[in-house]
């Protein structure tokens, strides 16, 4: 896919990204979609093979990301499908055995189809033969006693590719080939970064409490310091981590540029972090866009209750990102939404995100700032997410 030919790069991370590729990809070719993606998750399975494996990438937000751009739905159930209780260990299982067994759990027997197919391909295709035997062992660090239970099937492949293959774009690329996934799927460094977030207290000028790990901050209201005072002051990478120079080729070449929903520091801010990204966005010719949060809560920090300070603190990470178009939520429609979602958020301390639409355009004065109802509750888990729909076609409008 040339560079030219895209019209949207999307950036972020998690489920935000996930929902911005899938409103996107409803009006827009998916070939026309390429996402730089954080590499800074620390959290669930991802946790486990940054662990277990040196120096791997947090594959999990990829993973994601891949989703809305599949072309094969039974794909998709297999990349998502994380192993049981009772799975057994992890230690000595080579990548084929892990997934027929995935794939006999979700299809039953029909679903060796597909493993017929990458039998046939493994006659001509090097890298694809060396994945289905590549085997948890020796490579992994304190591997004894590691058990399957809860590991997805989709990251065990990204970071067995990344065993096999060392560079990262070449792992993507075969990710996607694997899961006949479209469009472009870009990590956002080659190096995994770690996330460092100085944590303050409005009440309290004195404490400071530094968090290493995004998932350290996911799970801030989890603190023993914990109140709604807690803020996030600063973050920053461990150590400086530099761009993919193909994340960099494909921003400076997309029609538009659209910083994804999610929580603002742990999936928007993350990989704004990486080296020379904010130059490379003041360098951009495409338009830039921002998909602001529906909801807000602790890892956001509790100063981030306006539409206006969640802009303003992306700004003050990526000062030269130019943008024109802005997305907010019309929260006065948080009232519609069903009681019991209201009161799960509730009991997570979470609130939404309001619509300041005057206070949004002294942050970008030359952006058109879009007020639309895209609040909705997603099915599959009862928390609100953005109607991608709606979205979707204002994105493409």
């Amino acid at each position: 896919m040339a560079v030219g030919e895209i019209n949207r790069v999307a950036i972020g991370g998690g489920r935000g990204l996930a929902t911005l590729i899938e409103a996107d990809a409803q009006y827009e070719d998916k070939d026309n979609i390429a996402a730089v993606i954080t590499t800074s998750d620390a959290g669930g399975d991802s946790k486990r093979w940054i662990r277990l494996l040196l120096g791997s990438l947090a594959w999990g937000d990829l993973r994601k990301a891949a989703g809305p751009l599949g072309t094969n739905p039974y794909f998709n159930r297999l990349k998502e499908y994380r192993f049981p209780k009772g799975s057994g260990k992890l230690k000595g299982l080579t990548v084929g055995e892990m997934l027929e067994r995935s794939y006999r759990a979700n299809f039953g027997v029909n679903g060796g189809d597909y493993l017929r197919k990458i039998s046939q391909l493994e006659k001509h295709d090097h890298t694809l033969s060396s994945l289905m035997s590549f085997e948890f062992n020796g490579n992994c660090n304190g591997i004894d006693g590691e058990k399957l239970e809860g590991a997805c099937m989709g990251n065990v492949i990204l970071v067995a590719l990344q065993a096999i293959h060392k560079d990262v774009n070449a792992v993507a690329d075969n990710f996607q080939r694997l899961f006949a996934v479209r469009g472009r799927l870009i990590p956002v460094s080659l190096e995994p970064g770690t996330l460092v977030a100085d944590i303050r207290k409005l009440d309290d000028p004195d404490y400071r409490k530094i968090l290493l790990g995004e998932d350290k901050l996911d799970d801030l209201s989890q603190d023993q310091d914990y109140d709604q005072n807690m803020w996030v002051y600063h973050l920053s990478h461990a150590k400086q981590i530099p761009l993919n120079p193909r994340a960099k080729e494909y921003i400076l070449g997309a029609k538009r540029i659209t910083l994804a929903a999610g929580s603002p520091y742990g999936s928007v801010i993350a990989p704004c972090l990486t080296e020379d990204f904010d130059f490379v966005l003041g360098q951009a010719s495409g338009e830039g866009e921002i998909v602001v949060n529906i909801m807000g809560g602790p890892g956001e920090g509790f100063n981030l209750k306006t539409a206006s300070s969640y802009l303003q603190e992306i700004k003050s990470y990526v000062p030269h990102f130019k943008v024109s178009r802005i997305f907010l939520n019309d929260h006065t429609r948080y009232s519609d939404l069903p009681w019991y979602t209201r009161k799960r958020y509730a009991k997570t301390c979470q609130f939404p995100i309001e619509a300041d639409k005057t206070a949004c355009k002294e942050v970008y004065p030359e952006a058109e700032i879009l007020v639309l109802p895209l609040a909705a509750t997603v099915p599959k888990h009862g928390w609100i997410g953005h109607d991608t729909s709606i979205l979707g076609y204002h994105l493409n409008h």
